[in-house]
This record gives structure tokens, C-alpha cells and sequence, in this order.
């Protein structure tokens, strides 16, 4: 039988408060705890207040979502919407609350809708996939705009993702869409099927990222678990004309056998409910790992209907102040494991390993500079097993993005031909064999056999 775990508490003091949200020390059952308050739904809380409280996930020892949440104020004075709308979330249960779906309010636009057009859209399998997703996207197309099509697969209210907060703080996602029982988005949709054409006409998003919010409900049985959506979402992207991308559930760091490599959600999904092909993106990983994820898709037939593409994105950032991980995974032990010729890496410092970075890209670091082919561009000083990650932006021109707040930083792919303007070389001329001046500048980047003679 379900039920509602009650208790009554005070509330002690404000830890944080961030739009929508509070973080409140509370005291229930004689001890301090913390608690969440969707103000939306409770109204304000403050110091002293008398809270009724939803303690079940902290009694059942819960992960992502291992708090206790308000459900009122005691004796608080009544409270008004804000806004305008009349569509309800949250239906028939105490807190139904009306939004404005954008299905009325961008009518026009989202009638006139004529199909993705082969647009790639990333299907997310991991909530914690959203970040890095966000940053290297920025660092490969400065100006793009990026939307967040979250489902009603996991935490409805998106105020809970300190993730999606710290994204759109930073100026890394321009927008939010919350999708059916989900609320809270920048703009609000009745399915995900327009949640996904909102995202391409009314936000104007040059990437879209769908998926869940925090928390996956699993049950370790074969079909129950909430990523079973992955293939659902897929359908959707490619009805609507789209070009699904799915970043899979992959990890080797995992000690759950059903979750280690890749896991048994992405694999039951596409296999189940994801009707329609999709590319399944894999990043760079050891021959032995890769063949043991292609066997694996082997294994369930999945390469009959998906295909492999193999990319250069990160994993999930981790460590403490940077964008969080709820359930305390980190993501690469490597911070160039997501480095490759064309696309970013997250760093959390301005030390790069050199072996890591010749493997990456390339470049090798030698007496003469950084080599590449037939080019060498100078670096300052000695260079030992690490090399300074500004010296690399400057003289190979590969963009160097810092997000102070959360402590990183963003290495981008040598911008073709600036790696030449920023060598440096003596800026002098000298007469070639028919006597016409020749400017050795023209030669930056460049290794060169230098002949020169004198007529004494």
C-alpha cells in the first residue's frame, strides 16, 4: 500500500536559496536535517516556521533525492499565482499548480512547425551528461544557443537539478523547456514531442539536449526503470524529422555488473522502446573497452537498427564546487580523455600531462616546440611531463574558456592556420636566388633548412 511518511519539524535556518528553491536546515524527530521547499508550492519559509515535512526517501535511505521536502507552512497566510496560465502539472494531487503551455502561448509558430529538418539532437541517458554537454558545445560555437528539453522521467520539479541552476548562472544554457508532469522550465510543454519543436522555433536552439532531470528510478529487474524513455524520446526526435544522437549510459567505474560498460538501461531501451535508428555515440576508450561495448551492442542486435560513432566528448565533470554529481560518481580519471582534434576538453587545472596531449592531438612537445607533421611552433622555456594549458591556447590558438565560478576551464581544437600567425620568428627579409626580397615571416610555424653563404 503507498503512503505519505509525515512528520512535523522547524525550520532552523535558509543553507541556500537559489530560483525556486530553498536548502533549509530543518529539526524533525530531535535532530537536525536538511529539507527542500519548492516556494512555488509552499510559499516562503523562514527561521521558526512550523513545517510539515515528507520524510519517506531519507527513511528509505534514497540517493539523488535523500531529503525531506516541505509540503506546507503551518499557519502561513494564503498564497496567489503569479501567473496567468490554466493548464495544470502536478495533476489532481495538493499541489496542482496551472502553467501556460507554449503550446498556446507560441500557437503560430509551433503550428507552422515543418519537421527538424535531419537536425541532430543529443538524447541524454544521465542527467549528469547535461554539463559537459553545455560547456564543450560553447567551446566549439561560442554563440551557440543551447535548450534543455527535460522529461518527466526523473525529479518533476527542475528547480531540484543544482546542475540545470549552476548552467544557466554560468550563461551556459539559454534556455528550458519542462516537458508533461515536469515544471519549472523556462517554458512549459504538455509532451515532449512539443517540448522538442519548441526548442527549435521558439527558443531558436542550435543544440538540444533531451533527457530527464536527477534521480532514475530502477527496480533491477529487466524493463523496470525510468531510462526506458531513452528509446521513447528517440522515436520522437526522429518523427519530428530529427537526427537522434544518443549519449549512452557507459561507465567502467561502476562495481554494479548490470550498469559496468554499458549499461543494461541503454542497451534494454534501444533494444525495447527506441523503434526508429539512432547514432550511438562513444567516446575515446581503450581497445579492450570498445570491443567490449561493440560485442555487447552485437550481442542484443542493436547494430541492426543503431550505428556506433565514434567522438571526442568528456565525461561528466567532477569534484567538489564544480558542476555536481548527486550520486558521488565521478566522471574521467583522465583530464584529457575527452581531448581529440575537433573537439574540447574540461580541465580542472592549467597542468596538462604532455604524453596525454601528443595522444590527443598530435602535437608532440620537443626542445624545438610543439610538432606536428612538418610544423613546429616554439614554446617558452623547458617543458617537462606537464605543460602550462595558457601557453597551449596562445601559441597553438586553441580557445581557452574559464568558468572561474565553478573552477574550470575549457580547451578547444587549434583553430586551423592560427597556430602559423602565432609562432614566432625573426620578422626580416633576405634576397632569394633572383634577388627579390623574401620575408623569413612567411615561414612561421615552419621547420626550415636555412642555406646561406657570403661573397668574401
Amino acid at each position: 500500500m503507498a503512503g505519505i511518511r509525515i512528520r512535523h519539524g522547524v525550520a532552523l535556518e535558509v543553507a541556500r536559496a537559489r530560483p525556486g528553491v530553498l536548502d533549509l536546515v530543518v529539526e524533525v524527530d530531535g535532530s537536525k536535517a536538511r529539507a527542500i521547499a519548492y516556494e512555488d508550492l509552499t510559499g516562503p519559509v523562514t527561521p521558526g516556521d512550523r513545517l510539515v515535512l515528507n520524510t519517506g526517501a531519507v527513511a528509505l535511505g534514497l540517493g539523488t533525492g535523500g531529503v525531506h521536502f516541505v509540503m506546507a507552512v503551518v499557519g502561513a497566510s494564503d498564497v496567489d499565482p503569479a501567473g496567468t496560465g490554466h493548464a495544470m502539472k502536478l495533476r489532481y494531487t495538493p499541489v496542482q499548480h496551472a502553467v501556460a503551455p507554449v503550446e498556446e502561448s507560441h500557437a503560430p509558430v509551433i503550428d507552422a512547425f515543418a519537421g527538424l529538418q535531419s537536425r541532430p539532437v543529443v538524447v541524454a541517458s544521465l542527467h549528469s551528461g547535461l554539463a559537459p554537454m553545455c560547456v564543450a558545445a560553447r567551446v566549439v560555437r561560442p554563440d551557440a544557443r543551447i535548450t534543455f528539453v527535460m522529461t518527466e522521467g526523473g525529479a518533476l520539479p527542475i528547480a531540484f537539478s543544482e546542475s540545470v541552476a549552476a548552467l544557466v548562472s554560468a550563461g551556459l544554457l539559454d534556455a528550458t523547456i519542462t516537458c508533461g508532469q515536469a515544471f519549472g522550465g523556462s517554458l512549459e510543454a504538455v509532451n515532449v514531442f512539443t517540448g522538442i519543436i519548441a526548442a527549435a522555433v521558439v527558443a531558436a536552439a542550435d543544440l538540444v539536449v533531451v533527457g530527464a532531470g536527477p534521480g532514475n528510478l530502477g527496480t533491477a529487474s529487466r524493463y523496470g526503470f525510468a531510462l526506458m524513455e531513452l528509446g521513447e524520446n528517440v522515436n520522437a526526435v526522429a518523427a519530428l524529422g530529427g537526427r537522434p544522437i544518443v549519449a549512452p549510459r557507459l561507465s567502467f567505474a561502476d562495481p554494479r555488473e548490470r550498469h559496468h560498460g554499458l549499461s543494461h538501461h541503454t542497451v534494454t531501451a534501444l533494444g525495447t522502446s527506441a523503434l526508429a535508428g539512432a547514432e550511438i555515440a562513444l567516446p575515446p576508450l581503450a581497445p579492450e573497452r570498445r570491443s567490449a561495448v561493440i560485442a555487447r551492442l552485437e550481442e542484443a542486435r542493436l547494430l541492426d537498427l543503431h550505428r556506433v560513432v565514434d567522438v571526442e566528448l568528456g565525461d561528466e565533470v567532477e569534484g567538489p564546487g564544480r558542476f555536481p554529481s548527486r550520486r558521488g560518481r565521478g566522471g574521467a580519471r583522465d583530464p584529457l580523455g575527452a581531448f581529440g582534434r575537433l573537439c574540447p576538453v574540461i580541465l580542472t587545472s592549467f597542468d596538462v600531462d604532455v604524453a596525454a596531449f601528443e595522444a590527443r592531438t598530435g602535437w608532440a612537445i620537443k626542445p624545438q616546440g610543439a610538432c606536428k607533421a612538418e610544423m613546429c611552433v616554439p614554446m617558452p622555456g623547458e617543458t617537462g611531463d606537464t605543460i602550462d594549458a595558457r601557453v597551449l591556447a596562445e601559441r597553438l590558438g586553441m580557445p581557452l574558456v574559464e568558468d572561474e565560478k565553478h573552477g574550470l576551464w575549457a580547451l578547444g581544437p587549434e583553430t586551423l592556420g592560427r597556430a602559423l600567425a602565432s609562432a614566432e620568428a625573426p620578422d626580416f627579409a633576405l634576397p632569394d636566388r633572383g634577388g627579390d626580397e623574401f620575408r623569413l615571416s612567411s615561414l612561421r610555424g615552419l621547420k626550415v633548412f636555412l642555406l646561406a653563404w657570403a661573397s668574401w
